[in-house]
């Protein structure tokens, strides 16, 4: 899979992260303190995601407005099918209601999974200002933060 294609793969997985996220803050919204706060974080990691989304689509429209790969970004079949199946399981599994520890687990997994291909597409092309706007940017900073200290808190 070529970069532009590494893309679109990335687009459609953060807005299904974000769902993800979404559905887990609405399962925590229903619940007493300090779930409740539970659900505000998610809410925010939701948000996040969608930001990454349409950070990419930037991207995108660069690179077929003719700004130049420097760096391509591809990602295997195989690895492709593992991630579709890691978001196909969590989908399922919220479905069925999930439980606070679950939600750290699915939180770490797909982080994991995103931070070896987010940044890397971001600096992917010759777009001064992309390739360095994630390093620098308030928005992403806070979300690794959010990111680092659920896991840490949850560990």
């Amino acid at each position: 899979m070529n970069t532009e294609g590494t893309l679109d793969f990335q687009i459609a997985l953060e807005q299904r992260v974000a769902k993800i996220y979404q559905r887990i803050a609405d399962q925590f919204s229903h619940q007493r303190e300090p779930l409740c706060e539970k659900a505000v974080l998610w809410k925010k990691l939701a948000r996040d995601e969608r930001k990454h989304a349409a950070l990419l689509k930037i991207e995108k429209a660069l690179l077929q407005s003719g700004t130049r790969v420097m760096h391509p970004v591809e990602i295997t079949h195989e690895t492709k099918q593992k991630i579709e199946a890691m978001l196909s399981k969590y989908e399922k599994q919220i479905s069925g209601g999930i439980n606070e520890a679950q939600a750290f687990q699915i939180l770490k997994d797909l982080e994991t999974c995103d931070e070896h291909i987010f940044l890397p597409l971001l600096q992917a092309t010759d777009s001064k200002l992309l390739s360095r706007f994630a390093r620098r940017s308030e928005t992403c900073q806070a979300h690794e933060k959010r990111v680092r200290d659920i896991l840490r808190q949850n560990q």
